[in-house]
């Protein structure tokens, strides 16, 4: 009995340094609600997050004089590999395997695949060494990310989000209204008119529609489950709302129009939440909230109508395109996209048939359309990864989505806001992934996922530090405090 004891007292005293360890690697100010400052390495890093999340990491590095996106995209590499090797105590303090997990369906896996394809022809070594880089560069995007997210918590998610809504809409005027007078000034300056054309077109919603409705949807789910947007200003909240379904009905995205549907309402059963948690605080203030929160939907509804009023008054020509695009919303039955896609399902089935375990690779599709025997891409993640990479790879990536979910959830039961972040961003993204090639090779899906990951390893390292006694002894042993002895407890299972 004694030497069990002992043993309980020395695994309790080992377990209060790694707390200690923990609770001092993360700055003080990390602790506050202030930002990053710009100037510091977390602050550039986040900068650089957000301009990759954003698409603006392209017009950015030929105005710096990139001569094209392989070198911009290598200087984000440099960047956030160096910025990865001196937050490595950060990254040993991630609790799971997920992350590594997601490192190696991005890349390891895809990478195996990818050389065992190159000895019968299907990958080229050229392709070989850019879809490497390309993969590379989105596993650092999403460890940056859970390591920014980790260090500062969920005092980044708004402002980061709101930006990003903003940074959207930054691009949607100049392409809506200013697009023109740009391209003259840009051609008569030192810059060519190319780097123009792609400064006006790929960060407003022309060039992608989908893939900026979607974008849009994610930046608008991250802020519905954070606490400061919640209790923050009511005209903020609703303008954000507001940018998110005039810019999802622009794109004439239905998908993503369902799917802002289920985040707003969504956001307000949080809203409702929030306001009832506040009521024993401040019952003054949760009433009055209580009071606007009816006309929020209101305030969206005519806010878009009145911001869709002016873009088509100010703009004909590309109100025609806009007015096209919401009319295919209720088209479903003459819609030519859901119809290309139905068509490609037999063709793509039938080339999956040939290759089913190490698929035809990552140019597959693309070969076929320039072949003129694929219509169009099916925009169907589950037949896209099984025909570049293999059914096994498909699977693996199910697993990995069922897994993470599980992993999130079992361990957010005390923080209902990340346990309600979870469920809905599970639902976004397998919905998407019915809807895009590859939702994980689009920038805002890995960010997403990279908060997530970020804002649950933060919290688990917050109730590491708490003073509690249940908190500060592991997880299989009971702390007595009348007589401080440690006995052995039934451990609790992570996963169900």
């Amino acid at each position: 009995m004694n030497d069990r004891s002992a043993r309980a007292g020395r695994q309790h005293a080992d377990f209060e340094l790694t707390r200690n360890k923990h609770t001092t690697t993360h700055d003080t100010s990390e602790s506050t609600n202030k930002l990053p400052s710009l100037f510091s390495l977390d602050g550039f890093a986040l900068l650089c997050v957000f301009v990759q999340v954003t698409e603006l990491y392209r017009p950015l590095g030929y105005l710096f004089g990139f001569p094209n996106s392989l070198w911009v995209n290598t200087a984000f590499l440099l960047f956030l590999s160096g910025y990865l090797v001196a937050r490595v105590e950060t990254l040993k303090e991630l609790r799971s395997n997920v992350a590594i997990m997601w490192c190696f369906a991005l890349i390891g896996a895809p990478l195996v695949v990818m050389i065992l394809q190159s000895f019968d022809g299907s990958v080229t070594l050229n392709r070989l060494a850019y879809w490497t880089i390309f993969a590379l560069l989105f596993v650092l995007l999403l460890l940056a990310t859970i390591v920014l997210w980790t260090r500062w918590g969920p005092v980044l998610t708004r402002p980061f989000f709101l930006a990003a809504i903003a940074s959207a809409w930054f691009g949607f005027a100049v392409n809506w209204w200013d697009y023109q007078f740009l391209r003259n000034v840009m051609e008569h300056g030192s810059i060519s008119i190319w780097i123009s054309e792609y400064t006006t077109r790929a960060i407003g919603f022309y060039q992608h529609p989908n893939a900026a409705a979607f974008s849009l949807v994610l930046y608008f789910t991250c802020l519905v489950c954070d606490r400061r947007f919640l209790s923050g200003s009511v005209m903020l909240q609703s303008a954000a709302a507001m940018g998110s379904v005039v810019g999802v009905l622009i794109t004439g995205s239905r998908t993503s129009l369902a799917l802002l549907v289920l985040a707003f309402l969504w956001y307000l059963r949080n809203l409702a939440k929030a306001a009832v948690d506040r009521r024993s605080s401040d019952p003054e203030s949760a009433r009055r909230r209580a009071l606007l929160m009816p006309l929020i939907p209101i305030s969206v509804s005519m806010m878009s109508i009145i911001v869709l009023q002016i873009l088509a008054v100010s703009r004909r020509d590309l109100a025609d395109m806009v007015s096209l695009r919401i009319a295919s919303l209720t088209e479903l039955g003459s819609d030519v996209s859901a119809g290309q896609r139905i068509t490609m399902v037999n063709r793509y089935l039938t080339d999956l048939a040939e290759s089913p375990l190490l698929g035809h690779g990552p140019d597959y599709a693309t070969q076929q359309i320039a072949a003129g025997k694929y219509l169009n891409v099916s925009q169907n993640a589950w037949l896209e990864w099984s025909v570049a990479m293999g059914i096994p790879y498909a699977i693996l990536m199910a697993t990995l989505l069922i897994y993470t979910y599980r992993y999130i959830r079992n361990n957010t039961l005390l923080q209902p806001l990340l346990h309600s972040f979870a469920s809905l961003m599970a639902v976004v993204f397998v919905i998407i992934s019915f809807s895009m090639v590859n939702p994980f090779w689009l920038r805002s899906p890995i960010c997403a996922l990279g908060v997530l990951l970020g804002l649950v390893t933060y919290s688990l390292n917050q109730n590491l530090g708490d003073t509690a006694p249940t908190a500060r002894v592991p997880s299989h042993f009971v702390h007595h405090a009348r007589d401080h002895r440690f006995v052995r407890a039934r451990p609790k299972k992570i996963f169900s």
